[in-house]
This record gives structure tokens, sequence and C-alpha cells, in this order.
């Protein structure tokens, strides 16, 4: 029991782990089209 639980627990952290990378690589990309914009 406690390890389905341990299972599931580890699902969602690697979940949340790749939405946050995720959402930092879409923050990283409108940073670098803002500095581009800035240049021009």
């Amino acid at each position: 029991m406690v390890n389905g639980s341990l299972k599931k627990m580890q699902i969602v952290n690697v979940n949340f782990v790749t939405k946050r990378q995720s959402t930092d690589c879409f923050h990283h990309k409108i940073v670098n089209l803002k500095s581009r914009l800035g240049k021009l």
C-alpha cells in the first residue's frame, strides 16, 4: 500500500519537474526574443 502511494508521488513529482522545465524554457525564449528586439 505504502509502496503504491510512493510510486504515485514519484510520478507526480516527475510531472511537476517537467512542467517547470518547459515553462522555464518558454520564459527563456521570451527573454531571448525581447533582448533581440531591444538590439534592433
